[in-house]
């Protein structure tokens, strides 16, 4: 929720993603749809000089260290399910997350035929 408040981001999903420690732990990940004006510094700055200033606010403050993200942040194209919507997440992991497979295939087959939706 903190996320959504910043001006920079459209649209955020957060997921647990393996440790780059490579310690079976996990943790949290942005992935951020960034705002026309991010999108625009970004192309002076770099993206992820903007992705490194959204974790950098988001970590700050009183969070606990489960709710930093630990995993840093990454852009994503728009998705096409409206917030809310549990199918987010699995749309998400399945685009953007590295050898994942679906724990439950019938979901997915549900999800995909969804217009506008390419996994």
């Amino acid at each position: 929720n903190k996320l959504q408040e910043h001006p920079d981001v459209a649209d955020v999903v957060v997921l647990g993603v393996p440790s780059p420690h490579g310690d079976n732990h996990q943790v949290a990940r942005a992935f951020i749809v960034l705002s026309e004006t991010a999108k625009k510094r970004a192309e002076t700055a770099g993206e992820q000089t903007v992705l490194d200033e959204i974790v950098e606010w988001a970590n700050s403050g009183e969070c606990s260290s489960s709710e930093r993200l630990g995993g840093g942040a990454q852009a994503i194209e728009p998705l096409p399910i409206p917030r809310g919507d549990k199918g987010r997440h699995l749309i998400v992991r399945m685009r953007y997350v590295p050898d994942f497979k679906p724990e439950e295939p019938v979901v997915a087959a549900m999800i995909s035929p969804l217009p506008g939706l390419q996994l």
